[in-house]
């Protein structure tokens, strides 16, 4: 799996990048959930609960510029999103505990 640079063009605007950014950042949480290396479940899981957290904390880092509203909106869409990805990896831990 990639990691998905965050780095700003000179050529686009703050905006402009910031959704880009986001953009490329989704897309990558979607390759991994779609398994397109031959990494485990796991690992494909552990990479889009990474873009996800990474999409918030950039949020975040706009959050003023964007408004509480819609901040609230992506953050609360963003963070139930990857819940179903927490229940995986939750179930993972305590198979895992359970066979120790």
């Amino acid at each position: 799996m990639k990691t998905v640079s965050f780095e700003f063009h000179q050529d686009e605007s703050i905006p402009d990048n910031i959704r880009r950014i986001l953009r490329k950042q989704l897309e990558s949480a979607l390759e991994s959930l779609r398994g397109g290396e031959s990494d485990s479940v796991d690992e494909h899981v552990h990479a889009a609960r990474k873009n996800f957290k990474r999409v918030r904390a950039v949020v975040r880092l706009v959050r003023y510029a964007i408004g509480e509203s819609t901040y609230r909106f992506v953050n609360d869409s963003i963070r139930d999103a990857g819940r179903p990805l927490s229940e995986v990896r939750d179930a993972k831990v305590l198979v895992e505990a359970l066979d120790k």
